[in-house]
């Protein structure tokens, strides 16, 4: 891997700051790019929900992310209070409708577009 981009930054459990850190990792010449803002905010929200869902013990991750993305943590907290995304799930609807909602929440002009 010489190029590596990443959505959203991640205190708790990230890794691209080794690059600055670690004297072998830097000697791997890894080009890192990243956050994307718009991304990252899509990314931090669906992961706050998925967290809440999962078991509801994720106080100190959530805080984590609100050092850099408190905007999207509470987006995600709204989203699994009202349901909503759990709700898109039992219907096995398209990754496409989730984007699209969060982007409309965080006033995301155009959805960002994804290669797969």
């Amino acid at each position: 891997i010489r190029d590596l981009k990443f959505a959203a930054r991640d205190r708790y459990a990230g890794g691209t700051e080794l690059n600055k850190k670690s004297k072998y990792i830097a000697s791997k010449k890894i080009n890192i790019t990243g956050p994307f803002k718009d991304l990252e905010k899509i990314q931090i929200t669906i992961h706050t929900v998925n967290e809440l869902i999962r078991d509801g013990k994720s106080e100190k991750l959530l805080n984590a992310w609100k050092k850099d993305s408190r905007e999207a943590v509470e987006c995600g907290i709204k989203l699994f209070k009202d349901q909503t995304l759990q709700r898109l799930m039992e219907k096995d609807a398209p990754a496409s409708e989730v984007i699209e909602i969060i982007s409309e929440l965080h006033k995301i002009k155009a959805a960002p577009a994804i290669a797969l």
